[in-house]
């Protein structure tokens, strides 16, 4: 999914959703998801982590593989670390590597909850009022921080110049989003069409060498992150790695509705 940003803070940070904006209102099963999120979980395991043992950071300043594999065993929603690739048995040892590590690492360093000092990490002032948050506001926060300040393009591979012009607006994105319907899914190809049409990349509908370019465009830099913050659903048939006979279908869940109607 990309290198972990390890910047020792951005200039502008998201601030907190104000007490307005976020609970007031909110039905009583998004609150209850929002508790149950696995990664509103898993960024809080993270920071409880550091607080706990302000691991000393590699050379590249990403975490040691000793504490990668730490955090990883601890997430709700952990990854296998032994892995087959091309039919040789490796073992993921970096945030880069085991890419939800990395990816809660990029939320919580773009939100300003992580300091790097004397080459050890630890969590900021800013992390303390984030634990202190209720449930629901912990996870808006931290969506709102992927959505406006965390670089899609380091989630999208190969694929960052459509993922900008996604990134771009927003506004217009969060629209489509929205469109998209609870319960019975939309086809994966339809969101697609409508994507590329909609953000001027019509050119790319129906040619089929830009199939896999297009798709990861919008899968790993949009779908998939959406996916993480279970505000979307996907069910999958076919043959993943190959794409052959591949059909995803995709629905909004009402937690991603109350999310992307706020941003």
């Amino acid at each position: 999914m990309g290198k972990a940003t390890t910047d020792n803070a951005i200039d502008r940070p998201v601030d907190r959703p104000s007490e307005a904006t976020t609970v007031a209102d909110i039905p009583s099963e998004v609150m209850k998801a929002a508790e149950e999120s696995t990664l509103r979980h898993d960024a809080v395991t993270f920071l409880d982590y550091v607080g706990a043992h302000t691991p000393e950071l590699a050379e590249d300043k990403g975490l040691k593989t000793k504490d990668v594999w730490a955090v990883n065993d601890l997430f709700a929603e952990c990854e296998e670390i032994q892995v087959e690739i091309e039919g040789e048995a490796v073992t993921l040892s970096t945030e880069d590597e085991v890419c939800r590590v990395g990816f809660i690492r990029r939320l919580l360093q773009s939100a300003g909850f992580l300091k790097i000092r004397h080459g050890r990490l630890s969590p900021t002032r800013r992390a303390t009022e984030f634990l202190k948050d209720d449930y629901f506001s912990q996870l808006r926060w931290l969506f709102n921080i992927w959505w406006y300040e965390v670089d899609w393009t380091l989630d999208a591979g190969d694929a960052s110049a459509s993922t900008n012009i996604f990134q771009g607006d927003r506004k217009k994105l969060a629209d489509i989003l929205l469109s998209l319907p609870t319960g019975m899914g939309v086809a994966y190809r339809e969101l697609e069409k409508t994507l590329l049409k909609e953000f001027g990349l019509s050119f790319l509908i129906g040619k089929t060498g830009a199939d896999l370019q297009s798709y990861m465009n919008i899968s790993y830099g949009v779908v998939q992150p959406l996916e993480i913050f279970e505000a979307i659903t996907m069910d999958v048939t076919g043959d993943f790695e190959t794409l052959q006979d591949l059909k995803l279908t995709l629905s909004i869940t009402e937690l991603g509705k109350t999310l992307l109607s706020r941003v």
